[in-house]
C-alpha cells in the first residue's frame, strides 16, 4: 500500500512539473509570435495578403467572425444505436461549433452544441430517416454561415 501511494505521490509531482515546463514554454513562444506579429505589422504587408497565413496569422483584412466549418463528414455508429459521429475541418477563428440535425419530416432541425472540438457524437437519433447535417462555427464576434450540409440515414 506505501508503494502504491508513493507512486500516485511522484507521478503527481511529475505531472505538476510537466504542466509548469509546458505553460512556461508557451510563455515563451507566445512572446516570439507577439514580436512576429509587431514585425509582419511594419512590413508593406497588404491587410488581406495570403502571406498572413503563411505565417499562422489571420489577416487583418479578414472580418471578426469565424470561417465557414467544411471538409464535413458523417460516420454511422453501431447497427440500431442511433448514433452519429460528425466530423468536420476546423475554422478559422472559431471558438466552438454548434451542430444543426434535420430529420426528414420534422419541420425545423434540431440543435446541438456548444462543441469546442471539431468533432461530435450525438446519439438517440431515428432511425431510417434521412439526416441532414449543418455545422455552424461560433466566436464572441458572432455566427459563421452553415457548413455545406451532408446527409445519411442511419440503421
Amino acid at each position: 500500500m506505501l508503494t502504491a501511494r508513493t507512486g500516485i505521490n511522484n507521478a503527481s509531482v511529475e505531472n505538476g512539473n510537466a504542466i509548469a515546463a509546458r505553460n512556461t514554454r508557451l510563455a515563451a513562444m507566445r512572446a516570439r509570435l507577439t514580436g512576429l506579429r509587431g514585425e509582419l505589422s511594419q512590413l508593406p504587408l497588404p491587410d488581406d495578403s495570403p502571406l498572413w497565413y503563411a505565417f499562422g496569422f489571420n489577416r487583418p483584412a479578414d472580418p471578426a467572425t469565424p470561417g465557414v466549418p467544411d471538409n464535413l463528414v458523417l460516420t454511422a455508429g453501431a447497427a440500431g444505436t442511433g448514433t452519429l459521429i460528425i466530423d468536420w475541418a476546423a475554422s478559422r477563428r472559431a471558438n466552438n461549433y454548434r451542430v444543426k440535425i434535420l430529420v426528414a419530416g420534422e419541420p425545423q432541425p434540431r440543435l446541438f452544441g456548444l462543441f469546442t472540438d471539431d468533432q461530435t457524437t450525438i446519439t438517440a437519433l431515428p432511425l431510417g430517416a434521412v439526416l441532414t447535417v449543418t455545422v455552424i462555427a461560433h466566436n464572441e464576434a458572432g455566427d459563421s454561415a452553415e457548413s455545406t450540409p451532408a446527409a445519411i440515414t442511419l440503421s
